[in-house]
């Protein structure tokens, strides 16, 4: 950046910190129908907009359909008044969910997963915990490991030999527990910080675990560790990690704000692939990321981005009325997304046209975690007070509120 323009991002920085929101400014008219109001700066391919209810957004031009100078509104686009940064509160959804099991854990809930049928769903705890539910209600039973200590920040399934196993980031550890009930029949402890990212690739047999330091590859059978990566990418730690369905990769958001990708298959490919330019500043780290086939959603603030990386591309997606703080991707391609916020908000966003299709809000503003149904047809939430809900998506009628 010219020495010129940073003046001038300075300079909006402080007439909308002085304003303290008072000052309105432009509009920015995208062409999924969000509207964005602020401070707004051409940046080369790119308009920075200082957001006049807080904050800041980096948005490409191409996604841009009008840049309107000054606070007032044409007559045609003066009828539909959208909050800045969100998409029109009073566009009808086109999707609804409905709570259709509860289940209940005794600690906050830190990590969720259903198995690839259907039948079984695993909630980590707090308290270091897994609870075991029948996907068609009710509880199954409670795993402890008598070694591993810290919470259960990932849990997963796997069917090994033809039985169904839960694997489970405890801490710095991973457990493996027979589904059917009994003790751990494997476990290692070799991160340097909690597990947050965990799976079983079936291709191999390999188990790959994640933390915010490091990541690594162990064979299902004996352990024997196949690959390690160290995640701080010159000097900058990462602040949210997660791992393909495939576990071909992890990818990790740092604090340089910037996303990376690393190989978990090729031994000599040990460094990262970095994915476009760097999120939008913020006061807050990313704290979350999601990934499928060259694409990452990530948690910045209150927005929500997405970054590829062939072609390098960066999106914002849409943003919420509080900070976003966990995501869930779609099955598959990822299509969709699921984000939740502090303010205990669940949005469901179409990553392409950036378009929320459904929002539910949860009492008490609790939330902690999301993941999809493996049919992606609904999905499952966690809560601080141990309550997991499991929700069925289903298609709105036109014309019905």
């Amino acid at each position: 950046m010219s020495a010129g323009r940073a003046r001038i991002v300075v300079a909006a920085a402080a007439v909308v910190a002085f304003s303290g929101g008072a000052v309105l400014g432009d509009w920015l008219i995208l062409h999924s129908g969000q509207r964005m109001q602020g401070s707004v700066l051409d940046d080369g391919q790119r308009y920075i907009i200082y957001l006049d209810k807080g904050g800041k957004a980096s948005v490409l031009k191409s996604d841009v359909r009008q840049m309107i100078a000054g606070d007032k509104l044409p007559p045609e686009l003066a009828d539909a008044k959208t909050p800045a940064g969100g998409q029109d509160k009073n566009a009808a959804p086109t999707m609804s969910a409905k709570v259709v099991k509860e289940y209940k854990h005794t600690s906050r809930v830190t990590s969720l997963s259903m198995m690839a049928d259907g039948s079984l769903l695993a909630a980590g705890g707090a308290d270091g915990t897994v609870k075991l539910f029948s996907g068609s209600g009710g509880e199954i039973r409670t795993f402890k490991s008598p070694r591993a200590r810290g919470e259960a920040m990932s849990v997963t399934f796997a069917v090994v030999g033809g039985q169904k196993q839960v694997l489970a980031g405890i801490g710095r550890s991973v457990e493996v527990w027979p589904a059917g009930g009994g003790k751990s029949v494997k476990w290692y402890e070799s991160h340097q910080r909690p597990v947050e990212a965990l799976m079983y690739r079936e291709m191999d047999g390999q188990i790959v675990s994640v933390s915010t330091e490091d990541a690594y590859v162990r064979g299902f059978e004996k352990l024997q560790l196949s690959l390690d990566r160290k995640l701080i990418d010159n000097h900058v730690a990462a602040t949210a990690v997660t791992v393909s369905e495939d576990g071909q990769y992890a990818v990790s958001a740092h604090r340089d704000r910037r996303l990376r990708r690393w190989n978990m298959v090729v031994k000599n490919l040990s460094l990262p692939e970095v994915f476009g330019e760097q999120l939008p500043a913020s006061a807050t780290p990313i704290r979350a990321v999601v990934y499928s086939q060259d694409r990452a959603i990530a948690a910045s603030d209150k927005g929500v981005y997405m970054q590829t990386m062939k072609p390098k591309t960066t999106a914002l997606i849409g943003t919420h009325e509080a900070v976003v703080q966990c995501l869930a991707g779609s099955p598959g391609r990822m299509e969709t997304v699921l984000a939740g916020d502090s303010g205990g908000e669940i949005r469901l966003w179409n990553i392409q046209a950036h378009k929320i299709l459904m929002s539910v809000t949860l009492p008490q503003a609790n939330l902690t975690c999301l993941a999809f149904w493996p049919d992606g047809k609904g999905f499952i939430s966690g809560c601080k007070d141990g309550t997991v809900r499991s929700w069925k998506l289903e298609a709105v009628a036109a014309g019905q509120p």
